[in-house]
């Protein structure tokens, strides 16, 4: 999803659209609840906008999200719908014990590497396997359970053999590796959202809801996005799903699925790209053009760079997870060096709240801290604007010179080659 300024970007472009909505939408965006379901409303909004005029709610409660002019006879109207994992709740406890039999663990000096839980369900539903696990708020209760200290008791005193516990309580089974070497081995063990009959699969009961929400006599189509839910990688159940949702409700007449990719990044590291797939309902009562269908088929979902996904339920870190920094650069200048730090970076370094050392896990072979620990000075900075679309933060531009100074000369700079 987006970053904090990137949203608010999005609110301050369409501020004469959303001008209707805006205490809805800014109170959607301040409950983790319904963030990231906003943000992709405002998202397809965008790209809704690059190829049309568009409208948002123009009746709200009684119309779809969108309406879209993308000729000079009739609208369109797209639903969104973002979906989460249908069974996060459960997400969010395996990864809850998780981290406590890890931290209990290294509590007992016991490498957490060597561990490996697995989930075992006992029961399957039509939705998917139906799990046992503890509350989030039984931490202590979970790790005072007889069979948890007996598993590693029995660690403690055979450090050398393998060990392996179903948990009575738990859907979970517990593996202790002890040849086994790190990183973490995680968790193993079965899929959570797993539909055994299309009346179960998200993306129908998504088409099922929106067919049935709104009575428009036009072209009307669902924009269904996630990059969380593992059920649009599926294409086979997918497509069974979409088409037995057609085949029930005619008003609908197409929908565009979006998912999301990591890719190599332009730079260092990797960057996540949006990819869109549009599904016609040939027995649609109000079917789609062929200059519609081709106009609608232009859409792009990447005018901006995506990060991380929002969480349902907010974190300690949360607040500093959602703003834009940047990327700390370094390059060679007309007559020195040139070092671009993200403005956040700078003030919250000055605060005492962080330094680049932490933010960008410097060493002291890294160009920047030898520049910094070798003695150059500040010649001149700069002010660098944001660009919120490709995801980088204002900066302060610094040009660093050899010092002149004769009671403290500079140390010689070499930038070093990387392999």
């Amino acid at each position: 999803m987006l970053k904090d300024e990137q949203v608010a970007e999005l609110l301050r472009r369409y501020r004469d659209v959303l001008s209707h909505n805006i205490a809805m939408i800014k109170g959607n965006l301040r409950n983790a609840d319904n963030r990231a379901s906003q943000v992709w409303e405002l998202i397809v909004l965008d790209a809704a906008a690059h190829i049309g005029q568009v409208e948002y709610e123009s009746h709200p409660g009684a119309s779809p999200d969108i309406k879209l002019q993308l000729t000079d006879s009739r609208p369109i109207w797209i639903e969104v719908a973002y979906l989460y994992p249908r069974f996060w709740q459960d997400e969010r406890k395996i990864y809850a014990v998780m981290h406590w039999i890890f931290n209990e663990a290294k509590r007992k000096n016991i490498p957490p590497y060597k561990i490996c839980p697995c989930l075992d369900a006992q029961e399957e539903s039509n939705a998917g396997p139906i799990l046992k696990l503890p509350e989030l708020h039984k931490k202590m209760d979970f790790l005072r359970d007889p069979e948890i200290e007996l598993f590693f008791k029995h660690i403690t005193d055979n450090p050398n053999d393998n060990f392996n516990l179903p948990l009575t309580r738990y859907s979970i089974i517990l593996e202790y590796l002890p040849h086994a070497h790190g990183p973490y081995s995680g968790w193993s063990g079965i899929l959570l959202e797993k539909p055994q009959t299309v009346e179960e699969h998200t993306v129908y009961r998504v088409l099922r809801d929106k067919a049935r929400q709104h009575d428009i006599d036009e072209p009307r189509i669902v924009c269904i996005g996630s990059d969380v839910s593992k059920v649009l990688s599926n294409v086979h159940a997918l497509k069974g799903a979409i088409l037995a949702a057609f085949k029930e409700h005619s008003s609908l007449s197409a929908t565009i699925i979006v998912t999301f990719k990591t890719v190599p990044g332009r730079h260092l590291g990797y960057e996540t790209i949006a990819q869109h797939k549009i599904f016609v309902n040939r027995d649609a009562k109000n079917p789609l053009t062929q200059k519609e269908l081709s106009l609608l088929d232009s859409i792009k979902f990447n005018h901006w760079k995506y990060t991380w996904p929002l969480p349902k339920k907010e974190t300690p870190n949360s607040p500093g997870d959602y703003r834009m920094s940047g990327r700390l650069t370094h390059r060679c200048g007309k007559f020195g060096q040139i070092i671009e730090v993200p403005t956040r970076i700078v003030i919250d370094s000055l605060l005492g709240k962080t330094s680049l050392i932490k933010e960008y896990r410097l060493d002291n072979e890294d160009d920047p801290l030898r520049i910094l620990n070798s003695g150059w000075v500040v010649k001149s900075c700069s002010f660098k604007e944001a660009d919120l679309k490709a995801g980088e933060a204002s900066k302060i531009v610094f040009e660093f010179m050899p010092s002149d100074s004769l009671f403290h000369p500079t140390k010689p700079f070499v930038r070093k080659n990387r392999k």
